[in-house]
């Protein structure tokens, strides 16, 4: 298949496939993109209000063109318009969201819990129904030039912990777990039953899936997460959250993980133990050093546990990351650069430090 919007997807494609299936590799998948001259490039639109910036498709296929077509995709960029979409947000089991203009806000729902969403029905709420909509339309208007992933769906734990209120959901796993547990493993079977849906959709025009991470994969993936763990302890995480990340990457086969803050680090180990998780995926929190080289010991500990690491990169920093990390366990995301010839040169070395170091 080709991209209109990448210089040569059947490389990339390859390059990915082989990734995947843990072949040896000249040099890991890197996410590089080449910024067009200025000339060339398009002004991007500017949405009259944050609903329409997150939810509306019409806007978010305008900003899409516009943003894709003003750079080259190169190596394995996927050129999607997934990132940052918030219109995962919106099924929220009939709850209120407000956008504003960095963020959505999920409000709290569930006062009680004599009170709750009808878990066997309210997960196909006017939310679900206009983000399915936007993908499909999505979609259909991209075939042939760029990609249109699984936008960023809160996962059971966090989105009853938004519904029901941080503080509240946590007295509830001492005061009632038993319904807590009950309501995570309906939201855990009715976001797989959304994920088959979209998945659908999508494959009805493309091969493969990805994400908001711009990692493409030609079979079945899907990101879990847990925000709300770093106010977890062990015992805690495995009781209430490891089932649902269990019956999530066991029936996705192939699972990319979210840990974010190092409050979360306490349950990395028990994550890299999640049989079908393929790739960590590390977010240093607020007000932490955000390079590599600060949490060296997180992605070390990933390979070792034989997980692929996703890692932003600046081009200064790749020879230290090839040199450091397992070529066919690391995937790039290297950022953009001004030229091909710069593109052609980080390549280049890639190929040579790969060579050299491993």
């Amino acid at each position: 298949m080709n991209l209109s919007y990448h210089v040569d997807w059947p490389a990339a494609e390859a390059h990915l496939r082989a990734f995947w299936a843990g072949e040896p590799l000249r040099r890991p998948p890197i996410h590089l993109t080449v910024s067009k001259p200025e000339a060339e490039r398009a002004e991007l639109p500017r949405p009259r209000t944050a609903a329409q910036k997150f939810f509306d498709k019409d806007f978010l296929l305008r900003y899409a063109e516009a943003s894709l077509g003003n750079r080259w995709h190169v190596a394995e960029a996927l050129p999607t318009c997934t990132a940052g979409m918030m219109a995962g947000w919106l099924p929220v089991y009939g709850g209120r969201i407000t956008a504003d203009w960095d963020t959505v806000w999920i409000h709290k729902s569930i006062q009680s819990w004599d009170d709750t969403p009808d878990w066997e029905h309210d997960w196909d709420d006017a939310g679900w129904r206009k983000l399915r909509d936007a993908v499909e339309y999505l979609v259909d208007a991209a075939a042939g030039r760029f990609f249109v992933g699984l936008p960023p769906m809160l996962p059971p734990n966090d989105l009853l912990s938004v519904l029901r209120e941080p503080n509240a959901f946590l007295m509830d796993l001492v005061d009632a777990p038993e319904l807590v547990l009950e309501a995570l493993g309906h939201m855990t079977a009715n976001l797989l039953r959304m994920h088959e849906e979209l998945c659908s959709i999508i494959h009805a025009q493309f091969e493969g899936i990805h994400h908001h991470y711009p990692v493409w994969c030609p079979d079945s993936l899907i990101t879990m997460q847990s925000d709300v763990s770093c106010m977890l302890s062990p015992p805690m995480f495995e009781e209430f959250i490891v089932p649902e990340l269990e019956q999530m990457s066991q029936t996705a086969g192939r699972a990319i993980y979210h840990l974010d803050g190092p409050g979360a680090i306490k349950h990395l180990d028990r994550v890299l133990d999640l049989y079908h998780l393929r790739m960590l995926q590390w977010v240093p929190g607020a007000g932490q050093p955000g390079g590599f080289e600060h949490w060296m010991r997180i992605f070390k500990r990933a390979q070792e546990k034989g997980k692929m690491i996703y890692l932003p990169c600046a081009p200064s920093q790749l020879e230290t990351a090839i040199r450091e990390f397992r070529p066919e366990l690391t995937f790039l995301l290297l950022g953009e650069v001004g030229s091909f010839e710069e593109a052609d040169e980080l390549l280049a070395n890639a190929e040579k430090w790969t060579a050299q170091y491993w």
